[in-house]
């Protein structure tokens, strides 16, 4: 596959500090006059107020909005699905395209509405008990090129970051929004974090001794991650001409960015439930590439963590 210079597409990415903004050349701007709702009529339709969390399909028009209070919902999501519309076709990343934000509330009740397009299916996790081992399979290779056309994007390896897709904080929940969150300059550097984290409510001089920092390399390739590909956020739908079972969308790019190539399976198998199928009979190995020993390390950090 043909390498993506990520630098090109995160230059026309647009300001966060906007309060508001229309991506002009998306589909629902193609006929002329179109207007997004705005944020009050999202809450009017939905009986909601503003600082609630909610998602809004408006089937009339083909939009969905994702909205809640700005420490819950980032503009952020807003960017990636950008990054990720402008980067590859939709048949090829199956994301929704993102439409345009809005943000709006007084103080204390800042809230984010982020209008996207709305991908058909259920979840995987719905459908994957009525799958046959073939479709099962068929969904998993489906994921699994996915992730090879996401790798396929590089860094400039003279300026390389772990960071949002806009060269921001990272977004992962593994960090508390009240911390760092770089962007790290190098692996090393972020890694450190990591570990910092998983001990930080406890003082120094009680720390124990641990051997899982040395198991999480420093010298890994740092790779365009979803970072919560999990079967919730995974569609899936059967053709009308066929009935055959197809992957249709992956959502909630909340989490994406620019992670060590390790972290999207780390993150994949510690939200997937134990005894789940999917984690533990080898159907996301399919999907990604295992990492044993950096699970290992990354699954003691987690459960260290203080949230």
């Amino acid at each position: 596959m043909e390498s993506i210079k990520e630098e090109t597409v995160r230059s026309q990415l647009p300001d966060l500090s906007l309060a508001e903004f229309d991506f002009l050349d998306s589909s629902f701007f193609r006929d002329a006059g179109r207007k997004l709702p705005s944020p009050e009529e999202v809450l009017k339709a939905t009986g909601k107020e503003m600082g609630d969390d909610g998602v809004y399909h408006i089937r009339e028009i083909g939009v969905l909005v994702k909205y809640g209070h700005r420490s819950r919902v980032h503009l952020d999501e807003a960017l990636a699905l950008r990054f990720i519309n402008k980067t590859f076709p939709a048949d090829q990343v199956p994301a929704p395209e993102v439409f345009g934000w809005r943000t709006a509330g007084g103080p204390g009740f800042e809230s984010t509405f982020i209008y996207m397009s709305f991908l058909p299916g259920q979840t995987l996790r719905d459908a994957w008990p009525t799958l046959s081992h073939e479709e099962k399979s068929r969904i998993s290779h489906q994921l699994a090129d996915v992730v090879r056309r996401l790798r396929t994007v590089q860094q400039d390896p003279t300026d390389q970051f772990i960071g949002s897709l806009h060269r921001g904080p990272v977004q992962d929940i593994y960090f508390s929004p009240d911390q760092h969150r770089g962007p790290f300059a190098t692996a090393r550097e972020f890694h450190d974090f990591v570990q910092l984290v998983s001990a930080a409510a406890i003082p120094v001089e009680k720390r124990l001794p641990e051997p899982y920092r040395d198991m999480l390399p420093d010298t890994a390739r740092i790779c365009l991650t979803h970072g919560d590909l999990h079967l919730g956020n995974i569609l899936v739908a059967r053709s009308p001409e066929d009935n055959r079972i197809s992957l249709s969308g992956i959502v909630d790019w909340a989490q994406a960015g620019w992670y060590p190539e390790y972290w999207e399976y780390c993150k994949a198998m510690i939200v997937g439930p134990y005894g789940d199928e999917w984690r533990d009979d080898g159907w996301i190995n399919i999907v990604l590439r295992p990492w044993e020993d950096e699970y290992e390390a990354f699954d003691f950090y987690w459960h260290s963590r203080c949230p």
